[in-house]
């Protein structure tokens, strides 16, 4: 049931019942209406992207379904739902936002982009009809400096990471429906270790050295915080709990993505006026503190030890103890406010330290004080203790930077060539591309529909291809050997290799035609001269098991090695 709603815009609500407060309010706000009676919401809404030639788009993430609409502006590359410059999104609202991918065009090859920056233009239409029955079309036009391969200054300064991060849950998430949790774990780890080895400031082998300017310093925090959320957790939630999760990720903007990706913690006490931002840590967690936490999906305030029992015992309904009663009363204001314009309307809880509910916030802090760790890095002797095996986020960065530290320092321009076996004109099985062009970064689907295309004219045969791979792009090239040159040349209908076994080639092949497939292999032969070479293939044709003119190859053989058969010198 998933796809209904993930596919046409709709919603999804997480509740216990149909009867609770929850689920009714959240039923309602869903008709909410604008200063002129119409409903906030549009109908039947499609988007169509168009960029320059410096630019492609390579898919979107977000409620939608392609149109499989072809242009210029598509990228060879797939990243979410790709191969199209246009989707419907059916149901929108104010509040739906869309993750658009792109990639910039000939970035491996001899092309202007690799003499400097240029600017590349983007053109959105949104086409929807508004629920007053009037249709709109909405264009938005921007433009945007593209850097060099090689990168440029202007790129780490201009890095948004809070918009980075949303965009990379999203295909995090894309690609938990697909591949396993462990690989996307793996996958969201590469990439953050690939991003601060280019970005980062240090010395080769020296993690001490690690710095990251200030646009890229929460990033790792937000990785850190996904790899342990919901989203990609799917322990001890069950299958309708994370397609909700889920939902809504794709469907919110990037302020509340990072409430979900990293909950927002206050803390209110008798020696601070009004609220104070705290780490989501557990080392928050004081008896004489109160938290709220904001995890958008639940609004959560937490009494400390020595606060519970306060309240408890009654203090906030005597006299002179007023104070304590507003530092109770605050959390409670600050959360209806959270909570006004919050959709689906988020599960309200109270709880105490050592009660079952505090399990929600638990699970969220920063386990920098565990049962293994005690007070890590001096922490206070006061701060909660969590039970738990996951690794603390200082842990993680240094983990993080020592591997970033050690791992090569990415050079654009590098160009690895990498050769495979594979049957010409199929698409090669993904589980067998995947080991060895996954951590370069591309797609083995795209890869193996690359290579079927490249080895059209080969069908059925086993051939040889090279990739040749810089900067994230790949050029497939077929790297014949002399029996698949000598099958070709035969022009033998394709014969399925899996339903029959042990083909024979009884064709003849003219004595030209083995001189040719001589040439193309002159630079693989060890032979001195081209006769040499053209005995060699005459001896892969007589393994084959076909005939030259008509005769035997040996036959042929024994007379170009007598001279009866004169072979041109090269």
């Amino acid at each position: 049931m998933k796809g209904l709603a993930n596919s046409t815009g709709g919603h999804m609500v997480l509740t216990d019942s149909f009867t609770s407060s929850q689920f009714k309010q959240s039923f309602v706000r869903v008709f909410d209406k604008d200063q002129n009676e119409n409903l906030l919401m549009g109908f039947n809404a499609s988007l169509e992207v168009l960029t320059t030639k410096e630019l492609k788009v390579t898919g979107l993430i977000g409620h939608a379904v392609s149109l499989n609409k072809k242009s210029n502006s598509v990228g060879e590359t797939e990243c979410g739902i790709g191969n199209t410059c246009s989707w419907k999104m059916c149901g929108i609202d104010p509040t739906a936002s869309y993750g658009i991918y792109f990639e910039i065009a000939n970035q491996g090859g001899p092309a202007p982009m690799q003499q400097g920056p240029h600017r590349a233009m983007i053109q959105l239409l949104t086409y929807y009809q508004h629920s007053s029955g009037q249709y709109h079309l909405r264009v938005t036009t921007v433009a945007r400096t593209l850097s060099s391969p090689a990168g440029d200054t202007a790129l780490a300064q201009s890095f948004d990471q809070e918009a980075a991060a949303v965009l990379m849950s999203r295909i995090a998430v894309f690609k938990s429906e697909v591949d396993d949790g462990p690989d996307v774990l793996r996958w969201v780890d590469r990439m953050l270790i690939r991003l601060c080895s280019r970005f980062a400031d240090y010395r080769k082998d020296d993690p001490t050295s690690f710095r990251l300017e200030k646009n890229f310093t929460l990033y790792p925090q937000f990785m850190f915080h996904l790899r342990r959320s919901q989203f990609l957790q799917v322990f001890n939630n069950s299958p309708d709990e994370t397609a909700f999760y889920r939902h809504v990720l794709n469907h919110e903007d990037v302020g509340n993505s990072l409430v979900m990706i990293q909950p927002t913690l206050d803390s209110y006490s008798l020696e601070q006026e009004g609220s104070q931002p705290v780490l989501l840590d557990s080392a928050s967690i004081q008896p004489t503190h109160i938290l709220l936490l904001d995890t958008f999906f639940h609004i959560l305030i937490f009494h400390g030890e020595t606060m519970a029992a306060w309240r408890k015992a009654g203090y906030q309904d005597q006299e002179g103890y007023e104070n304590f009663k507003i530092i109770l009363d605050q959390p409670k204001e600050d959360a209806r406010e959270l909570i006004q314009d919050r959709f689906p309307l988020p599960r309200f809880i109270i709880c105490d330290a050592g009660g079952s509910q505090a399990r929600f916030l638990l699970s969220k802090l920063n386990p920098s004080t565990t049962h293994s760790t005690g007070g890590y890095g001096g922490g206070a002797q006061s701060a909660q203790t969590i039970f738990t095996d996951d690794v603390s986020l200082q842990t993680f960065m240094d983990h993080l930077m020592k591997l970033a530290v050690s791992a090569p320092k990415l050079d654009p321009n590098e160009v690895k060539i990498i050769h495979l076996r594979t049957t010409g004109g199929e698409v090669g099985a993904q589980s067998a591309l995947a080991p060895k062009i996954g951590p370069l970064g591309l797609s083995p689907k795209k890869i193996g529909e690359d290579i079927a295309k490249a080895t059209g004219d080969w069908k059925g045969l086993r051939v040889t291809v090279r990739l040749t791979i810089q900067n994230r792009q790949a050029q497939v090239s077929v790297v014949p050997s002399a029996s698949s040159l000598v099958i070709k040349a035969l022009k033998e209908p394709p014969r399925d290799r899996k339903k029959e076994k042990n083909i024979k080639h009884t064709k003849s092949i003219p004595l030209d035609e083995i001189i040719e497939i001589a040439r193309i292999m002159r630079a693989r032969s060890l032979a001195k001269e081209l006769k040499g070479t053209v005995l060699e293939i005459l001896g892969t044709a007589f393994s084959v098991g076909c005939q030259v003119d008509g005769r035997s190859p040996k036959d042929i053989s024994d007379e170009v090695k007598s001279g009866e058969i004169d072979i041109p010198s090269e």
